[in-house]
Order: structure tokens, then sequence, then C-alpha cells
């Protein structure tokens, strides 16, 4: 996730772990699972987080912790946000490019019994996520929403996707509010989730798509949607992964590009975080005009806007994530990878053709967040401290856990409140591999093959669009169901 108003401050998320840099990537930080009460002994969600004018950090749980919290000091203090949002399930977080001061989160809680539907509301803070209130009127409770995005031409429109049913009875749709979520408009998005005869059982159906995410709204034309769906983890079956765009505000749809997932077997065990061919990044150029998609078995793909014709443009990286944003340098396209191809976390100059690594491996992390000695402390919800209950010895569990002890020594980074400077320990050339560029960070990442449960990403505000750089590694996983 970049900072709208600062340069040199990013942040990398994990289900192990938030990662902030203070240095425009040159070193990274190390926030505990346990600062945001998750569980670490699990994968259950990376928290979806955005990061306003301020440089408050918004952080959404939705599941097994749930609620909202917001950090104005890059995580080392948390405020739990009670009120209406007490114990909701936060489905997703973005902030207003064109007024980063504020953010909307979006609810989807799951209610007691079946018939009771979900809780699916739009909240709005002005101030940097202060205070919150309802804006507009909930979504149909028989939705499942998934994300949502806003225009950055248009301040009323707001955009929510979700499917409704299950199994071959799934379908998707993007919900449009042109009036501040007073009124929803939903529009169906045809093709989604086209039956297949199941491979075991052909004269059985099965179904080909298990979620739909918003990619992007178009910078220039809030009339431009693009969405991604995700195909059936761990199916006996090939199943799809797509690009849906829409230039009509949810009228018409098109596929300009497809994945088909082969299905699971003895070589290609599909699971939860693992999914062969599933495209995982997505991001749009900071002028709208170029499309960069990304698998890890594929690498990268580009096209221009304006025929979303797609050429392979890097096949040497396996894409997790995609993101891109503006600097006062140009404009950078960031990736996620993984250590086999030579980073975690990447930027490239040139569109993608090449990258330099910012994040040569998981074990590169230079240290816990610093807190202040002294003064106030606030946790997050559910928690019993703020950073500081992150130990030293807890990490180096993990390292010795998940990557053979390979993490560097873990003083603090120096990342509170008045950040500025790297911290850390210097890395040691032999502890993180070989080193790779990360790509633009657009999906939910997997794990590599040869890894066991790390994940890690970059965030970044207004959709796929923004950077949400995710990388897998040894016992980092994102979720696939991450879209940004």
């Amino acid at each position: 996730m970049f900072s709208p108003t600062n340069e040199n401050l990013i942040i990398g998320r994990a289900t192990w772990a938030i990662l902030p840099s203070t240095d425009n990537g040159k070193t990274w930080g190390y926030l505990c699972e346990d600062a945001l009460a998750l569980p670490g002994s699990s994968n259950f969600e990376d928290p979806e987080l955005g990061l306003t004018a301020n440089n408050a950090l918004v952080a959404g749980l939705s599941i097994p912790t749930v609620g909202l919290d917001v950090s104005p000091d890059l995580g080392c203090n948390w405020n739990c946000i009670g009120g209406p949002l007490d114990n909701q399930s936060i489905a997703d977080i973005v902030v207003r490019p064109d007024t980063p001061h504020q953010v909307l989160a979006l609810t989807g809680t799951s209610g007691t019994t079946v018939d009771a539907g979900n809780a699916s509301q739009v909240y709005e803070s002005v101030d940097d996520g202060t205070t919150w209130n309802p804006l507009g009127n909930p979504i149909d409770p028989a939705v499942t929403v998934l994300t949502i995005d806003v225009s950055a031409t248009d301040p009323n429109q707001i955009y929510v996707s979700g499917t409704r049913g299950y199994g071959t009875g799934l379908t998707a749709s993007l919900f449009i509010s042109s009036d501040k979520g007073m009124n929803w408009v939903e529009h169906a998005i045809p093709g989604f989730n086209s039956q297949t005869p199941c491979q075991d059982t052909p004269t059985v159906m099965c179904p080909t798509e298990s979620g739909i995410f918003i990619g992007a709204v178009d910078p220039t034309d809030p009339t431009r949607v693009y969405l991604r769906s995700e195909g059936i983890a761990g199916s006996l079956t090939p199943s799809n992964s797509r690009l849906y765009v829409t230039t009509d505000g949810g009228q018409t749809f098109t596929v300009p590009k497809s994945f088909v997932l082969p299905a699971a077997s003895a070589t290609n065990p599909n699971s939860d975080f693992i999914v062969t061919g599933e495209m995982l990044g997505f991001a749009l150029s900071p002028d709208g005009s170029t499309v960069y998609i990304g698998t890890r078995e594929a690498g990268l793909w580009t096209a221009s806007k304006t025929d979303l014709a797609f050429t392979q443009t890097n096949s040497k990286i396996d894409v997790q994530c995609l993101a891109t944003r503006q600097t006062s340098a140009g404009a950078e396209l960031w990736a996620c990878s993984d250590e086999t191809s030579g980073f975690v976390f990447g930027k490239s100059t040139n569109g993608g053709k090449s990258f330099t690594p910012m994040m040569a491996s998981v074990t590169s992390t230079s240290g816990l967040v610093a807190c202040s000695a002294g003064g106030t402390t606030s946790n997050a919800c559910f928690t019993t401290g703020n950073a500081s209950i992150c130990s030293c010895s807890a990490y180096q569990q993990f390292c010795t856990i998940e990557v053979n002890n390979a993490c560097l020594g873990c003083g603090q980074a120096g990342l509170g409140p008045d950040a500025g400077g790297s911290g850390g320990e210097t890395p040691d050339a032999d502890a993180g591999g070989t080193g790779a560029p990360a790509a633009d960070a657009g999906g939910a990442k997997t794990a590599p093959a040869a890894s066991s449960s790390c994940g890690c990403s970059v965030v970044g505000g207004g959709g796929d669009a923004g950077l949400v750089a995710g990388c897998l590694l040894v016992g980092i996983a994102l979720l696939r169901r991450r879209p940004r």
C-alpha cells in the first residue's frame, strides 16, 4: 500500500505480519499478527488495509477476528472503532484517490442463521479514520459482498462486487450507486460461473468460478470498471479465472482475457493457497492507458486500454500481485513474486520488462516496529497490548519453524510515529536467497511449492490500481479472495 502523501512510505501485508517501509522500500519493518489479534498459528486472513492522507493505517478484519482498527503511527498503537462497527466483519477498505482524508469500509457480517443473510453496509470516515458513519443504505442481505471501489472523478459513484447463491447456482454482480450509497443498482455479470461437465462425473455439471473482485475503476472514466474472477480451489474439474470489463457502467461486460485452470490431481493438488494458472495480479497504469495482469505460471501480460489485446511482457516472474503508482520520478509498476523468481517485492519503470528487487527475501525484514517508551498506549480490538507485545522470541520462533532460522536479527526497525530511519540490522548476504523484484499488486497470491505458509503483499488504495503487491513465500500466504 502506498501513502498518498509520502512517496517513501509503503506498507506490505502478510498473513504473518504487516511490513512497513519508510525509505521507499529499501528496508522493511515487522509488525506481528498479535498486534491485530490475528491467530498466529493459522492463515485465515490478511487484514484489509488503507493508508490515508495523514498516513493513518486503517485495518479491517473479517475471519476469525472481526472489527475495524486505526493506527496513527504505522502500527504501534491502534484505536478499536466501536459503535456501529463493533464486531462487524470488514469485507474491504478503500481510500478515495481524489480526497485521501476520506476512507470507506464495507461490512459483510454474516447473520446467525442462513435466512438472516448478511449485514452489508458502507461506512465512511472523512477525518482519516477517526470517526465513522453509515453511508447510504445497506446492500441486499442475500448478497455476499467482496470488494468496494470508488471513482476518482465522480465523488458520488461507488462500486461493490458480490455473489449470490453457491455451487452451480453461484452468480456474480456489480452493484453501482450514483448517489453515495443511497440507492444501489445491480448489474448481473453474464457468463460468470458457466457450467462444465464434472471431470469425475460427466453427466453432472460443475461450477467454474467462485468469486468476483473489482480490479480498478478507470481514473478518467467512471463508467469503465475492471473485475477479476477466481477459480475453484481444489476442484477436480477445470475452472476459470477471467478478466471482465464494462465500459458502460455495468450495462454490458466483455471478457478480453481468460485463464483456464487445470483440474486438481496428484501432481497438481490445488489448495486454498496454490491454484495453478489463476490470475493473481491486476493493475492499471496511473493514467489508465495500460492494463497489467499476471499469473504465477504465465508471468506478466500487458494490453492497451484501447484494444485490450494482451501480450506476454515478462515470462520470467511468478506474478502473485501487481500495482502501480505515479511518483515524482515517473510511473512505477510493482509486483510481488517468490524467491525462485528472484524477489518478493519488485519495482519496474519500463512497463514490466524488468524489475528491480525491493525486498529480496521474506527474511529481509530489518526489525520490529518500534514503539516509543512511556506515554499513552492504545490497542486494537480484542488485544491486550499495542505492538510492544511483538517479541523477538516469537519472531525467531517463526523463523525457525517457517524459514529454517534464516531471518535476520530483530532489533527495532525505528518505524514508529517519527519514522524516518531504516533501523534494524544489516542483512546477511546469505540470509535470504537470491532475491528478485516484486510485481504489481492486484490480486491475492499463493505460496510457491517449496514454501509452507508465508505470504506478503503491498497494498494500495483505490482498487487494484493501487499498490497491493502480494508475496508468498516460506510461511507467507495471502488469501486467494484478496483482490488488491
